[in-house]
Parts: structure tokens; sequence; C-alpha cells
């Protein structure tokens, strides 16, 4: 069977399965996914195994379901017993790459770890960490001109000039979108590539957005008007979800909506013009991404890498955005784990758009890349999506999706203490 000579992964952060335009979303703006997804296989009922990033990247990189790469929350490192990803690409002669992170703390086991934070095996070229407030990309910024102040949050870097302000909640970040982290970093992966010279190449490139806080750059501050956006579906009150289950009602108490809307509401307090206005910045970091993934792509063409690159879209979770009265990742509900998924595979360019209706997982992305390689089948809980890459669709696939959530919470601080059981 013939194999591909390249493999891009593109990971974006917290980005919802159904926000694509082309599927059918009325306000999102994605013509370069569009574009892409005429080209590629889309995976409509594709679902993440876990939140938040640390165990659903772990899962996207082992093949394994929570229960069995035990790293089941951010701070908890990944087994260095448990294979990943980067293994499968260094047996096939290429260099397992990363451009931004992958949340994987480094195993007290594990010696010789390039880089804390990275999925072991995997070297970075261009780190994005909050552990050093994003050392490399303001190193990048202050090349081009641009200091921006280091507050104690890390995140202060991505809120508008004097920090953010409920009354001016379109105010745009303090660089402008040709400086973003998302510009950073995919300009890296691109200048990698080109510097490969046609040598075969595996390269992930993890973006930060659409990930709070909801604060575009200029000119996607304003591609949205918010009074046109529609509001997240939910039904009952935010004290329905509280009475669900005692981690659901400490997690709205304790952690409220501070990352979205940089002050702490409660849910219930929460306006409809605050809804609308964090979509519009959500939905403008989406524009972003997209826009730089269409830039990747045209790169690929022109350099002729086109037809030798396995190309995927996806996502490591998704974002609650209001729905069931949760802002960001906690829960067990289906809206924190749908998530995108487009692959194009060169090898097959009749199946190029069609629409796969059958239960994904991201736990199936190794063994995919596997098969592209030409490299026997991980041991892992996934399975290969080349039977739908290929237009031979698997006779016995799952009827099922499988996620889990840790009930867990492994960073208590003393105000949420109250409102536990």
């Amino acid at each position: 069977m013939k194999t591909v000579r390249n493999v891009l992964l593109v990971i974006s952060d917290q980005w919802r399965g159904e926000f694509i335009a082309c599927w059918g979303h009325p306000d999102v703006k994605t013509p370069h996914l569009d574009a892409f997804a005429a080209e590629a296989v889309s995976f409509q009922r594709h679902h993440a195994q876990a939140a938040p990033c640390g165990p659903s990247r772990a899962s996207l990189l082992t093949g394994r379901y929570l229960m069995n790469h035990h790293q089941v929350s951010i701070e908890p490192p990944l087994p260095a017993s448990v294979p990943d990803l980067a293994h499968l690409v260094a047996v096939s002669g290429r260099e397992p790459t990363v451009f931004g992170y992958t949340d994987t703390p480094n195993d007290p086991d594990q010696t010789g770890q390039l880089q804390p934070w990275v999925c072991p095996g995997f070297e970075t070229k261009t780190g994005f960490f909050y552990h050093d407030s994003f050392a490399a990309w303001r190193a990048w910024l202050a090349e081009h001109g641009l200091e921006i102040p280091q507050g104690e949050d890390p995140e202060s870097i991505f809120l508008p000039a004097g920090g953010y302000d409920r009354s001016r909640p379109q105010a745009p970040c303090q660089y402008p979108a040709g400086l973003s982290d998302t510009a950073f970093l995919s300009g890296a992966a691109a200048e990698y590539i080109r510097a490969r010279k046609g040598k075969p190449w595996f390269l992930s490139l993890n973006c930060l957005r659409p990930h709070p806080p909801m604060v575009a750059p200029e000119p996607y501050n304003r591609m949205f008007d918010p009074a046109r956006l529609s509001l997240p579906p939910r039904a009952g009150t935010p004290d329905d979800t509280a009475s669900s289950h005692p981690f659901l009602a400490a997690s709205l108490k304790a952690y409220g909506t501070r990352r979205y809307f940089r002050a702490d509401l409660a849910p219930e307090d929460v306006t409809a013009a605050d809804e609308r206005n964090m979509r519009a910045s959500y939905y403008g970091n989406i524009a972003e991404v997209d826009a730089r993934f269409g830039a990747l792509v045209a790169d690929l063409k022109a350099a002729g890498q086109w037809n030798d690159t396995l190309v995927t879209f996806t996502s490591d979770h998704a974002d609650q955005l209001g729905g069931n009265w949760i802002y960001g990742r906690r829960g067990p509900f289906p809206g924190l784990f749908h998530i995108p998924l487009m692959i194009r595979d060169p090898r097959f360019p009749a199946q190029h758009g069609p629409s796969v209706e059958d239960f994904t997982e991201s736990i199936d992305i190794p063994p995919t890349i596997a098969e592209a390689l030409g490299q026997p089948q991980p041991e892992c809980d996934g399975h290969s999506l080349r039977g739908f890459l290929s237009g031979e669709a698997p006779a016995d696939w799952r009827r099922l999706t499988v996620w889990e959530t840790d009930f867990r919470e492994l960073r208590l601080t003393p105000e949420m203490a109250p409102y536990l059981p």
C-alpha cells in the first residue's frame, strides 16, 4: 500500500465541533476550512475523550482512553511507559516535531525530556507555554518592536491595553493579528516546512485559539456584530445544573466566568449582551485560526507538497460557552466533547469532499497516522480511519462514542472548599 510522505496535524484549542460554516453554523466564518472540506473528509460526529487540555491531548497523542493513559487532569504527568505518537513517527524515520505545546507535564521517572509540558519524544521547535509566560512569543514580539508588560497572570498578554473593561467588550488585544500568537506559531511552522527542502516531515501545530480570554486582535475583534449572534441553547436555570452533581455546584460557584468576561460574574448575572460579546470574540479568534490554516494550505500547494501530505485539522476538546450555564471546560455534557475533524489523505483523491456520520474519536488519530506512514498499528483503543478516507467504510464500526470526566479537582483553592460536599 502506498504511504504518505509528510504529515501535518493542526490542533486548535477549545473549538466546538459544530462551529464550521459549511457544516451549517449560522454565525461563524470559516472560508478556508470550508474550502479544505471540499478536498478532505469531514467527520461531523467526532468526539474528544476528556477535558481539560492535558488529558484530552494525552488521548489524542496516545490513542488511549483516559482510564488507560491515566493523565486525569492538567498537572498529572503522562506516564513515560505509555507509548505515544512521537515514538511511532520516529520509527518511521521522521522527526516528531511540535510547534506550540501539548500540556503534558514531565513524568518524574522520565529522564532526558527536551521540554517541560511536552509529550515525551516530541521535539519542540517553537514553544508556547503558560509556565514561562509565553517567553518565546514575547521575544518575537520584542524583535518586532512590541513589548507588552508582563503581569502576574500570563494571560494578561492577551488583554486590551489597560485591561479588560466590560463597557468596551470588543476592544482588541494589544497586538495586531500579524503579531498574534496564532501568527507566531503558524509562521514558524511554515518556515520549518520550507527548510525541510523536500525531506519527509511530521509537524504538529498547536494553536491556542479560540481558547479564552475572549479577546480578539484587530481586525478580528470587530468582524462579528454581537447583536446579530444567536445565544446558546440551554434549558432550566443555573440552579438546575448545580443540583445535578456536587462537583458542578462547586465549579459554578467557585470558578464563575472570570476567564471569559474577566469579571467574577455568577452565571445568572451574565446578560444576553455579555453572551453575544463573548461569542463575537470567540468567532473572531476562530476566523483568525481559519485564515492561518488557509495560508499553510496555500504554502503546501505552492511548494508542491500538497499531494504528498496527510493534513488533519481538529481540536483538543470544545467549550461549554454558556451551554448548561457553564463557561469553560467542565462537566459531562456533550457540547464539551464534540470537536471538528477533517482529514485530507492525498492517496484517495476520489474521496475528497464527503462527510462521515459515524462516531469517530480522538483516539483514532494515532492509528490513522500509523497506517498512512506504513507503520504497524499501535497498541491503543483507537482504530484507523483509513476505510472512511478510502471510501471503504468499515463494516463493523463503533455505534457509540466515549468520553470521561474525572470529578476530582486537583487544583482546589480555599475559596472553593466551602462549596464542596
